[in-house]
Protein backbone atom coordinates (compact mmCIF):
# COMPACT_ATOMS: atom_id res chain seq x y z
CA UNK A 1 0.00 0.00 0.00
CA UNK A 2 1.46 3.34 -1.04
CA UNK A 3 0.99 6.51 0.92
CA UNK A 4 2.46 8.74 3.56
CA UNK A 5 2.14 8.75 7.31
CA UNK A 6 1.59 11.97 9.24
CA UNK A 7 1.45 12.51 12.99
CA UNK A 8 -0.88 15.20 14.33
CA UNK A 9 -0.08 16.52 17.82
CA UNK A 10 -2.46 18.79 19.76
CA UNK A 11 -2.04 20.68 23.03
CA UNK A 12 -5.33 20.97 24.91
CA UNK A 13 -6.04 23.31 27.78
CA UNK A 14 -9.13 23.61 29.92
CA UNK A 15 -11.70 25.78 28.21
CA UNK A 16 -14.63 27.93 29.25
CA UNK A 17 -18.32 27.18 28.84
CA UNK A 18 -18.05 28.41 25.23
CA UNK A 19 -15.68 25.60 24.20
CA UNK A 20 -16.55 22.07 23.12
CA UNK A 21 -17.41 19.51 25.78
CA UNK A 22 -14.91 16.69 26.25
CA UNK A 23 -17.65 14.04 26.14
CA UNK A 24 -18.91 15.39 22.81
CA UNK A 25 -15.41 15.02 21.36
CA UNK A 26 -15.04 11.49 22.75
CA UNK A 27 -18.41 10.47 21.31
CA UNK A 28 -17.61 11.97 17.89
CA UNK A 29 -14.19 10.33 17.69
CA UNK A 30 -15.65 6.96 18.74
CA UNK A 31 -18.17 7.22 15.88
CA UNK A 32 -15.41 8.07 13.37
CA UNK A 33 -12.70 5.60 14.43
CA UNK A 34 -12.11 2.12 13.08
CA UNK A 35 -11.16 0.54 16.41
CA UNK A 36 -13.25 1.74 19.35
CA UNK A 37 -11.60 -0.63 21.84
CA UNK A 38 -8.11 0.67 20.93
CA UNK A 39 -9.27 4.28 21.37
CA UNK A 40 -10.94 3.48 24.69
CA UNK A 41 -7.75 1.73 25.78
CA UNK A 42 -5.70 4.83 24.99
CA UNK A 43 -8.20 7.03 26.82
CA UNK A 44 -8.04 4.67 29.81
CA UNK A 45 -4.24 5.01 29.86
CA UNK A 46 -4.78 8.77 30.12
CA UNK A 47 -7.18 8.25 33.05
CA UNK A 48 -10.56 8.35 31.27
CA UNK A 49 -13.17 5.83 32.41
CA UNK A 50 -16.37 5.59 30.36
CA UNK A 51 -18.21 4.45 33.50
CA UNK A 52 -17.52 7.89 35.04
CA UNK A 53 -19.18 9.97 32.29
CA UNK A 54 -20.94 12.20 34.84
CA UNK A 55 -17.53 13.21 36.19
CA UNK A 56 -16.59 14.60 32.73
CA UNK A 57 -19.93 16.29 31.98
CA UNK A 58 -18.62 19.85 32.45
CA UNK A 59 -15.05 19.25 31.27
CA UNK A 60 -14.21 21.38 28.24
CA UNK A 61 -11.01 21.80 26.30
CA UNK A 62 -9.72 24.12 23.63
CA UNK A 63 -6.89 23.38 21.20
CA UNK A 64 -4.11 25.86 21.97
CA UNK A 65 -1.44 24.34 19.75
CA UNK A 66 -1.40 22.02 16.76
CA UNK A 67 1.62 20.47 15.05
CA UNK A 68 1.82 18.02 12.17
CA UNK A 69 4.83 15.90 11.31
CA UNK A 70 5.74 13.81 8.26
CA UNK A 71 6.76 10.39 9.52
CA UNK A 72 9.54 9.32 7.20
CA UNK A 73 13.04 7.88 7.25
CA UNK A 74 14.44 10.72 9.40
CA UNK A 75 11.58 10.79 11.93
CA UNK A 76 12.67 9.48 15.35
CA UNK A 77 11.76 5.81 15.62
CA UNK A 78 12.84 2.44 16.87
CA UNK A 79 13.66 0.40 13.78
CA UNK A 80 14.83 -3.16 13.18
CA UNK A 81 18.42 -2.07 12.48
CA UNK A 82 18.43 -0.22 15.84
CA UNK A 83 17.56 -3.49 17.57
CA UNK A 84 20.33 -5.31 15.66
CA UNK A 85 22.89 -2.66 16.67
CA UNK A 86 21.79 -2.99 20.32
CA UNK A 87 22.12 -6.80 20.06
CA UNK A 88 18.41 -7.28 20.77
CA UNK A 89 16.82 -10.27 19.05
CA UNK A 90 14.52 -9.31 16.18
CA UNK A 91 11.82 -11.60 17.58
CA UNK A 92 11.19 -9.10 20.40
CA UNK A 93 7.56 -7.94 20.11
CA UNK A 94 5.22 -5.40 21.66
CA UNK A 95 7.92 -2.80 22.22
CA UNK A 96 6.66 0.65 23.17
CA UNK A 97 8.56 3.90 23.24
CA UNK A 98 7.93 7.62 23.54
CA UNK A 99 9.10 10.34 21.16
CA UNK A 100 9.79 13.70 22.81
CA UNK A 101 8.28 16.34 20.51
CA UNK A 102 9.10 19.23 22.85
CA UNK A 103 12.24 20.07 20.88
CA UNK A 104 13.28 20.00 17.24
CA UNK A 105 14.07 17.94 15.27
CA UNK A 106 11.69 16.61 14.22
CA UNK A 107 10.43 19.81 12.67
CA UNK A 108 6.68 20.33 12.32
CA UNK A 109 5.25 20.87 8.86
CA UNK A 110 4.14 24.31 7.71
CA UNK A 111 0.40 24.96 7.41
CA UNK A 112 0.44 24.85 3.59
CA UNK A 113 1.84 21.31 3.59
CA UNK A 114 -0.76 20.23 6.17
CA UNK A 115 -3.60 21.80 4.17
CA UNK A 116 -2.43 20.07 0.95
CA UNK A 117 -2.27 16.75 2.79
CA UNK A 118 -5.75 17.16 4.27
CA UNK A 119 -7.21 18.18 0.88
CA UNK A 120 -5.64 15.07 -0.69
CA UNK A 121 -7.07 12.85 2.04
CA UNK A 122 -10.54 14.31 1.51
CA UNK A 123 -10.23 13.97 -2.26
CA UNK A 124 -9.06 10.34 -1.99
CA UNK A 125 -11.90 9.48 0.39
CA UNK A 126 -14.55 10.74 -2.05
Amino acid sequence: MDGTLHLAWYRLTRGSWQTERFLDVVDRVLRLCDDESALLGLLAKAGYRSGNRDHYRDVRFVITEERWYMVGATFPALRENDLVKADIPINVTDVTYTIDLSMEPPNPLDSEHVNRHLRAMIRDAS
